[in-house]
C-alpha cells in the first residue's frame, strides 16, 4: 500500500511539473491571442449600432470561453489524463517487464513480440512488407 502511495505522489508531481512547463510555455500565447482579439473588436462596444454591439457581445463571449478552455479546462483535463496514464503505466510496468523476456526480444527485429493491453498479454504479428510477401 505504501508503494502505491509513493508512486501516485511521484506521478502527481511529474504531471504537475509537466503542466507547469506547458502553462509557462503556452499560457502567454493563449492569453495574448485572446486579449489581442478582444482589443481588435473593442471598438464595436462603443458603437451606436445594435448590430455592432451584438457582434461585440458574441466576440466577447467567444474570447472569454476560449480563454477559459485554453487556460483552465483543457489544462485541468490534460493533467487528469496525465496522472491517470502515469498511474496506469506504473501499475502495469512490473507485468510488462515479466513478459518482455518471453517473446524473444519484444519484436525489435520485426518478429512481432507481445505487449500488455488493459492487463492482458497481446501477441503482435509483424507487418508484412514487400520483401516478406514475395
Amino acid at each position: 500500500s505504501s508503494s502505491s502511495s509513493s508512486s501516485s505522489s511521484s506521478s502527481t508531481s511529474s504531471a504537475q511539473s509537466f503542466m507547469h512547463e506547458a502553462m509557462v510555455d503556452l499560457g502567454g500565447s493563449v492569453l495574448n491571442g485572446g486579449l489581442s482579439t478582444l482589443l481588435g473588436v473593442l471598438f464595436m462596444a462603443f458603437s451606436k449600432s445594435t448590430a455592432f454591439q451584438t457582434l461585440f457581445r458574441m466576440f466577447l463571449a467567444m474570447v472569454v470561453f476560449g480563454l477559459a478552455h485554453g487556460l483552465i479546462f483543457m489544462p485541468a483535463l490534460i493533467y487528469l489524463i496525465a496522472v491517470s496514464y502515469e498511474r496506469h503505466t506504473a501499475r502495469t510496468s512490473h507485468t510488462s517487464r515479466a513478459t518482455a523476456g518471453a517473446d524473444g526480444g519484444g519484436g525489435v527485429n520485426g518478429d512481432g513480440g507481445s505487449m500488455m493491453v488493459a492487463g492482458h498479454v497481446v501477441q503482435m504479428r509483424p507487418i508484412p512488407t514487400h520483401e516478406t510477401e514475395l
